[in-house]
């Protein structure tokens, strides 16, 4: 609110502060729901495969069927009028939560009702990626038995991996 009604929320872009405090608190919370999965695992109350369901399961009962409805009501209103922000043949880059991609290399810029779409791709990004890493790290630390090394030299390599391609991206060369 402060960003779009006050010069200093203007001058010093403070919007997209409360986008990069959305992320880490939403970060913080999965870590910890796939963490608390880790212990009833090792405890032997639960296994990785049912774990797994029930985090993606509880992930997409969260967003998918409301995301999905605007997709679909939208999609059917592109096919029959013509929308100034939202294409028809587009629309297969919001269903596969793409939106980041779409707006950032297709259409170059963030714009129109559908704008906020990237932040929910981004989001479903993470969810399908950060399991996988974090399965990789605890697969890592029991079969060598180091307890924490392993993770946090995963976790490192994908950071240091990820501010390298923003980076590219964001300077425009490309590797």
């Amino acid at each position: 609110v402060l960003q779009h009604t006050t010069r200093f929320g203007e001058k010093l872009n403070i919007g997209s502060y409360g986008v990069y405090l959305f992320f880490a608190i939403s970060g913080f919370l999965i870590v910890r729901i796939l963490h608390r999965e880790r212990v009833e695992i090792e405890a032997g109350r639960s296994d990785t495969a049912h774990a797994l369901r029930r985090f993606f399961w509880r992930r997409s009962l969260r967003i998918m069927p409301i995301y999905y409805l605007v997709l679909a009501v939208f999609t059917a209103l592109s096919a029959v009028w013509t929308l100034d922000d939202f294409h028809f043949p587009d629309a297969w880059w919001h269903y596969g939560y793409l939106s980041n991609v779409y707006f950032g290399e297709v259409v170059g810029r963030w714009d129109g009702r559908f704008g906020y779409f990237w932040s929910l791709a981004i989001e479903e990004q993470f969810y399908l990626v950060f399991p996988a890493l974090f399965a990789l790290g605890w697969t890592i630390s029991r079969l060598t038995r180091r307890r924490l090394l392993p993770p946090v030299l995963v976790v490192s390599l994908i950071a240091v991996g990820s501010f390298a391609v923003s980076v590219a991206w964001t300077y425009g060369s490309s590797f």
